[in-house]
């Protein structure tokens, strides 16, 4: 016994100290003021998927609503889907002459900009908080299929650019082969970003995963190599005849030359920061291709 407290007398204070610190987070995250929001503008339409292209069957619309309503109300933000499968160059590039030059990449952003400020959108007021994610399946003329995920009022703070070009990543990877699946995913995806009540504690079950590799790690680490250093058995005289060598013979010979040429390839990307639509709104958001 007292053998065992020896060896992995280091990892159990680690996973002690560790567990203590996890068990307080999780009482200040159990024990603090939830966040709670209240709607204030009822000027909007209460419609959140508009599936234009008809990607999605009736009843996974349905789940769809369902799903975006509850995150809504523990967000406290308007989350709106458009699904739509058509050129926006043109649309995109009749805004040109108020916000400047358009990139293919940007002719969904136009679109979610203008759809949200258009129909009002916003949870606490018109043109407020929320988010509008637009996913285009046209191919445009330079070959790519973008989305974009366009924030508004304290959605812009709450999820950078970073954010959203990550969560889109992460959820259109499976749009081709589910997209009700994907879509859905990208709903839990925007409500771990925005839901304030869930930024400290319920992540805890993953940080818990991680602490058990690490303690795991440790443990192994002191078990197999604590006091195992193996010894130096190999001196610089071991194969050479009284310590010196000679170099008997040197010669360089040139076989061959190759050359290999290779295009490096570039993913258009979308924008940093916010920018102020062609209603004179601000949002931030960002982008995705496939």
């Amino acid at each position: 016994m007292k053998k065992f407290v020896q060896i992995f007398k280091i990892p159990l204070i680690i996973f002690a100290v560790f567990l203590v610190i996890g068990i307080a987070c999780k009482v200040i995250a159990d024990n603090r003021p939830k966040v709670e929001f209240v709607r204030n503008n009822s000027q909007c339409t209460t419609e959140r998927v508009f599936d234009y292209a008809d990607v999605l069957t009736d009843e996974q619309e349905e789940e769809l609503r369902v799903k975006i309503s509850e995150a809504e109300q523990v967000c406290g933000t308007d989350i709106v889907f458009v699904i739509l499968d058509e050129s926006l160059e043109e649309y995109a590039k009749s805004y040109e002459s108020t916000i400047g030059y358009v990139e293919p990449y940007q002719y969904t952003m136009v679109f979610a900009d203008n759809f949200y400020d258009e129909n009002e959108f916003g949870f606490d007021k018109p043109h407020g908080d929320g988010v509008i994610f637009v996913d285009n399946w046209y191919r445009e003329s330079d070959g790519g299929v973008y989305s974009w995920l366009s924030t508004s009022g304290r959605a812009i703070n709450d999820l950078s650019t970073d954010n959203c070009e990550f969560i889109l990543d992460m959820a259109l990877d499976y749009v081709e082969d589910d997209p009700a699946y994907a879509y859905d995913y990208l709903v839990d995806l925007i409500e771990d970003y925005l839901n304030p009540n869930i930024r400290l504690g319920d992540g805890l079950g993953g940080g818990i995963s991680v602490l058990i590799g690490l303690i795991a790690g440790l443990i192994f680490f002191f078990v197999n190599f604590g006091g195992k250093k193996g010894k130096k058995t190999i001196q610089s005289r071991t194969y050479v005849r009284s310590g010196n060598a000679d170099v008997l013979e040197r010669q360089d010979i040139f076989l061959t030359k190759t050359m290999s040429r290779r295009k490096i390839e570039t993913q258009t990307r979308s924008g940093g920061g916010s920018h102020v639509s062609a209603g004179g709104h601000s949002h931030g958001g960002g982008g995705h291709r496939r």
